[in-house]
């Protein structure tokens, strides 16, 4: 595969701060510690646009202890950690941002804390997995995160009632565009139905999602959104490719037709691998040297260009 210039951030503290210590699986799932060093300090972010007194009934704050391996954030890092060398993990700055609706139920994040990552065979990550695999899109090039941030409280994670709490959700999207400002994503891939109405706020590209209520056929008129832009801290907005795919713990792939490709889920394999095999733009433009390469970053942020094999 061809060498894609991706914006990168150089590594230890200036790139981020320490957020605890993560664990490492390997073949054998013998556990080691490795350090964190090279992610952005989201959980200290998180707190503080959504202060734990903004959380609506029904919705808890994620306890400080949290997910050591692989699991979405904010339940762990949001790194897939499976069979990686802790020498070189790095967070995926200039990468793919897989967007879920929220994390879990407080009794799933309970049984998630105790094994050490969540589920992976199973639920989200089982088939999100192998529909990365099939895409080419590796694994260790995403960040895994959430639209809404807190559990819901006790076992039932269907009722979340953060979405309709207009000021925690008005957070949770402010949180959101400082999550796609810090790492920057050359692609967005929204899992479910309720997604993509919410991150239809932060670009006016997405106005095709904006309906509340959003169905198969809505996502299948438009499923993918080349160079998206976003607005942020930067003197010009940032730009990146979404795709609007089923949510991949229901079979609801299979019935969908998104316009121009494949019907069911090959064409969301379809969608993934073109909105990550096409860098937007802007990004390559900022990763050559141009004129424009010395946009302000968000304060607190460092950002050099280098090109890497993806």
């Amino acid at each position: 595969m061809a060498n894609h210039p991706v914006q990168a951030h150089p590594l230890g503290q200036s790139a981020g701060k320490r957020i605890g210590r993560l664990l490492y699986f390997n073949e054998t799932q013998e556990i080691a510690m490795i350090d964190s060093a090279v992610s952005p300090d989201f959980f200290s972010k998180m707190s503080q646009l959504i202060p734990a007194t903004q959380y609506p009934v029904g919705v808890i704050p994620i306890p400080e202890k949290r997910i050591a391996g692989t699991a979405f954030f904010p339940g762990g890092s949001g790194l897939y950690l499976e069979d990686r060398n802790p020498s070189s993990l790095a967070f995926p700055f200039g990468g793919a941002m897989i967007l879920g609706h929220n994390f879990d139920s407080e009794l799933s994040f309970e049984t998630s804390l105790k094994q050490g990552k969540e589920a992976l065979k199973t639920g989200t990550w089982g088939p999100l997995i192998k529909l990365l695999h099939d895409a080419e899109l590796p694994l260790e090039k995403c960040f895994f995160t959430n639209a809404y941030m807190g559990l819901c409280q006790g076992a039932n994670s269907l009722k979340y009632r953060g979405r309709s709490d207009g000021p925690f959700s008005q957070a949770c999207s402010q949180f959101l565009a400082t999550q796609i400002a810090t790492q920057r994503p050359r692609l967005i891939v929204t899992l479910g139905l309720y997604v993509p109405p919410f991150l239809a706020r932060l670009s006016a590209n997405l106005a095709p999602w904006s309906r509340r209520q959003l169905h198969l056929k809505d996502i299948d008129n438009a499923p993918i959104v080349f160079e998206a832009a976003f607005e942020g801290n930067y003197a010009v907005p940032h730009h990146a490719n979404v795709v609007a795919i089923a949510h991949p713990s229901f079979p609801n792939n299979r019935k969908r037709q998104p316009h121009g490709f494949s019907s069911g889920r090959e064409g969301e394999v379809e969608l993934i691998r073109i909105g990550w095999s096409n860098t937007p733009k802007e990004a390559a433009f900022k990763s050559q040297g141009s004129e424009n390469a010395n946009t302000p970053e968000p304060a607190g942020i460092t950002t050099i260009c280098l090109p890497f094999t993806l």
